[in-house]
This record gives structure tokens, C-alpha cells and sequence, in this order.
């Protein structure tokens, strides 16, 4: 959404039109001071008790980040982690040297944009 608003603003007479429903647009444009983290302070938010949430929903998610961390650091837990997330069983996982970009850019992006998803969905679970 956001490169077809930025190509509609650089291109006004070839791009008719562009959908950028969620695209922070205004955080680009000079002199603005933007707070990147604020969203992610809305999205944990959604699983407090102030949104709804069982109160032990964001100190559990909390706890399962700090677990999926320390699992990470032996060869024992990083199979754990492969059995639970059915990965595959040449996963790099298993490779020492993988294992700190592994999980900070690929573990953790996958289980935070899952967070991510369900709170702008905003589903009433019960």
C-alpha cells in the first residue's frame, strides 16, 4: 500500500489512483518526529486486561519469548523448538552459527507478526 501511495504522489498524472489503507504515510515527511514503537505498545496492549485480554495473556506471551530465547541456546532446546514449530529436519536451526540471526530475524518476526495479525483483526475470541 504504501509504494503505491508513494508512486501515486511521484507519478500524479500516470497512477490514477492507489490504496494505502494502513500506510504511515506523514511519519516520512520532513521535520516530523514519529514514534515507530507506539504501534507496538497498541498491539500489546490488545492482549492486557485494559482491551479485554485474560490479564495473564501479555506477561504469557512476555514469558514465551524469554522460553523460545533460553531454548534457543542448546542444541537440546533448539530441537525442542524444531518438534513444537514442525520444522523441517535440515532446518538450519540446527546449525550453532544460525541459531542469534535465526532467532532475533526469523523466529521472532514469525511469532510477533501472528500477535501483530490478531490484534488488528480484533476477533472476539472466548
Amino acid at each position: 500500500g504504501m509504494l503505491a501511495a508513494w508512486m501515486r504522489a511521484k507519478y500524479p498524472g500516470l497512477i490514477r489512483g492507489a490504496l494505502a489503507a494502513s500506510a504511515p504515510l506523514l511519519a516520512f515527511q520532513g521535520g516530523r518526529k514519529v514514534d515507530f514503537n507506539k504501534y507496538w505498545r497498541i498491539v500489546t496492549k490488545d492482549a492486557t486486561s485494559h482491551a479485554g485480554a485474560d490479564s495473564k495473556c501479555a506477561p504469557s506471551v512476555r514469558q514465551g519469548f524469554a522460553t523460545l530465547r533460553e531454548l534457543m541456546k542448546s542444541r537440546l532446546g533448539r530441537m525442542q523448538v524444531s518438534k513444537i514449530f514442525q520444522l523441517c529436519p535440515r532446518s538450519t536451526l540446527r546449525l550453532v552459527e544460525n541459531v542469534d540471526r535465526l532467532m532475533t530475524n526469523r523466529m521472532a518476526l514469525f511469532l510477533t507478526m501472528a500477535y501483530d495479525n490478531l490484534a488488528m483483526g480484533n476477533f472476539p475470541y472466548e
